[in-house]
């Protein structure tokens, strides 16, 4: 599993079609002291358990998680636009 807030980390997994790891994106404003990250991922993190042995991405935004399998194909791109 990773974590990261840089969204080019988890463009850069979707244009060379990985298939792993499990990553958690944290997007919009953060948290501004560690704890309060650590309590973000700690209360979220058992919500997200039957994903931890796929690869995917987890994005941790205002109140909600989207989940996407990895690799990204073009068909879920497509599927995602209506």
């Amino acid at each position: 599993m990773s974590i990261s807030a840089d969204s080019d980390f988890v463009a850069i997994l979707a244009w060379k079609g990985a298939a792993a790891p499990f990553v958690i994106l944290i997007r919009g404003p953060s948290p501004a002291r560690a704890e309060d990250e650590v309590n973000l991922l700690g209360t979220n993190l058992p919500a997200l358990a039957r994903h931890r042995d796929d690869g995917c991405i987890a994005v941790f935004k205002a109140g909600r998680i989207p989940v996407r399998l990895l690799p990204i194909t073009p068909e879920q791109d497509a599927a995602n636009l209506g």
